[in-house]
């Protein structure tokens, strides 16, 4: 294994250390109590090498979210936008539902995990049109884009704290919400 390899490794290896952290620490204490120290300790690890990885507590859960959502958005296999709406309801509602239900109700604003997940749900899609189109989004379709993204991910908070997620009905549910402009790209 190369050097270059060798320290990739040991570098995604400790960062999921930190999120294993940062999920044991959530079982005692809400998101906003818990500190880089609390996370280094629980990791076993110094501030410095968490300082190496992450910026602050807030970019583990992005980290983890972007890791997670990009697998989806990713895989060949998910060709529809039910498929990614399935994916993302399944990871979100069922295989990591508790850290979910945490981040998307931690009340900063200014880190909102709540904003993340809906600015990168509105960066897929965007990406994803503009590619195809080769054109920038209209300021009407960028508004209909970011009004579906955070009604999205608000759609997922609600259900998170409120019911169990069924990937099947979300999927169903967003696929028939999409604007009607970004149906035609997605086929």
């Amino acid at each position: 294994m190369t050097d270059i390899v060798s320290r990739k490794v040991i570098s995604l290896k400790t960062k999921r250390l930190i999120l294993l952290a940062l999920e044991e620490l959530l079982d005692k204490f809400r998101f906003d109590e818990i500190t880089v120290i609390q996370l280094a300790n629980q990791a076993a690890i110094s501030r410095a090498t968490f300082y190496r990885h992450f910026t602050d507590k807030y970019e583990v859960a992005n980290w983890y979210y972007r890791l997670k959502a990009e697998a989806v958005f990713q895989d060949e296999r998910n060709k529809t936008p039910y498929d990614i709406f399935y994916g993302l309801s399944k990871f979100m509602g069922e295989d990591d539902k508790n850290f979910m239900q945490v981040m998307m109700n931690q009340k900063d604003d200014q880190n909102s995990f709540f904003n993340f997940v809906s600015n990168t749900f509105y960066d897929f899609w965007k990406q994803k049109y503009e590619s195809k189109m080769a054109r920038e989004l209209t300021t009407q379709e960028a508004f209909d884009l970011a009004v579906w993204s955070l009604g999205g991910a608000e759609v997922w908070k609600h259900k998170l704290n409120n019911e169990v997620i069924d990937p099947q009905e979300m999927g169903e549910l967003f696929d028939k919400s999409m604007p009607l402009w970004l149906v035609n790209v997605s086929e």
